[in-house]
């Protein structure tokens, strides 16, 4: 009985490890009611503003790089949400100090770095993390709802990685910050 239970759990550990381990652009339907039931809600009571995080996506970049992001949004007043793409980074080696993104190939204009951390060393370097956002606007979310888009973090070290952010994601995250059912 033990052996099947290893068996069922390393089993999932590798459809765990392989769903990771690359940016999939192929998503069921799905995603989007997963997208919407996950989506947190954190009111802001004093403001009355509603700030909304959508789930992590986790990928595998160029050398080695750990990609982590997700949709957040903010709404202050009603029918006034602004959104955005929070993107954390991680890999080991020197600093790479990420500076620019370009989305669905047209620069960002409002590409901001959040944080900056350098952690734990070893004999194959140092671990680092650049955490960024970029603003998109509602317009681009409701261009992009259906096919998605991608977006390239460029690198003053030269070094880029590509996200892609599906539109069952996108349409999943919406719903929820508008309260629409799907």
């Amino acid at each position: 009985m033990k052996q099947i239970f290893f068996m069922l759990a390393l089993a999932g550990t590798f459809v765990g490890i392989s769903a990771c381990s690359n940016n999939d652009r192929r998503v069921n339907a799905e995603e989007a009611h997963a997208v919407y039931a996950t989506t947190r809600l954190i009111p802001d009571a004093p403001t009355g503003v509603k700030n909304y995080l959508g789930p992590n996506m986790n990928t595998m970049g160029d050398q080695n790089t750990y990609q982590m992001y997700s949709l957040e949004s903010s709404t202050k007043q009603p029918g006034v949400t602004s959104y955005q793409l929070v993107v954390l980074l991680t890999y080991f080696t020197k600093w790479r100090y990420y500076d620019s993104a370009t989305l669905e190939n047209v620069p960002a204009t409002t590409f901001k770095v959040i944080s900056r951390e350098a952690g734990v060393c070893d004999d194959r370097g140092c671990l680092f993390k650049e955490l960024m956002a970029i603003e998109l606007t509602p317009e681009f979310m409701t261009q992009n709802s259906k096919k998605g888009f991608q977006i390239q973090i460029k690198a003053k070290t030269g070094d880029t990685n590509v996200l892609y952010v599906p539109g069952p994601y996108i349409q999943g995250f919406m719903a929820a910050v508008t309260g629409k059912k799907i």
